[in-house]
């Protein structure tokens, strides 16, 4: 390892799917030192890249609302069954 490699974090999360990155933000927000490690490379394509009205407060809580409104379908409601 290089010695100009940073490793002092508060908090190190396994997992940058919805609830590490979830996760992480929160922490980020609360001043927090975060690591995400995930093993995936983003953006990968796979099914659900869709947006719900439900989710929406959620979003811009985490501040992520407007980048997903550019990059994801939006469908104006959904019913579970």
């Amino acid at each position: 390892m290089g010695s100009n490699m940073n490793f002092d974090y508060d908090v190190i999360i396994i997992g940058g799917g919805p609830a590490g990155s979830s996760t992480a933000i929160r922490l980020k927000k609360a001043g927090l030192k975060v690591a995400v490690y995930e093993k995936e490379i983003f953006p990968r394509p796979h099914v659900g890249e869709s947006l719900v009205p439900f989710c929406y407060d959620l979003f811009d809580e985490l501040g992520i609302l407007d980048e997903l409104k550019k990059t994801t379908v939006r469908k104006p409601g959904v019913r579970f069954i």
